[in-house]
């Protein structure tokens, strides 16, 4: 194999690996985040989103907030755990959507 071939084959690699690293999502202001609370056995559906939209009653939690804060940047599979009250809460991300893609269509 000539050097040039070989080296089309390893930049085609690297754009297939940055490509992966793109379609992961990712928890942002505006994303669903469907959680498991480990303590209860509960699913429940955050949506992020700016201070001035929150309303816990309605799922719509604050990226300033504790759990909201913890949630930012997080992937579908990774487990966060939060202090409140004195204890720690556990719990595991079980997918995120993109609500603000949605909004678009």
């Amino acid at each position: 194999m000539n050097p040039i071939s070989l080296a089309r084959i390893f930049e085609l690699v690297d754009i297939e690996k940055a490509t992966k690293a793109n379609t992961i999502q990712r928890a942002k202001i505006g994303s669903e985040v469907k959680l498991l609370d480990k303590q209860t056995s509960t699913i429940s559906r955050i949506t992020l989103t700016e201070p001035e939209n929150s309303n816990p009653n309605l799922g719509k939690i604050s990226y300033l907030s504790l759990l909201g804060s913890e949630l930012l940047g997080v992937v579908p599979g990774e487990k966060i755990s939060v202090g409140i009250l004195g204890r720690a809460v556990n719990f595991q991300v079980l997918g995120i959507k993109d609500t603000q893609l949605d909004s678009r269509r």
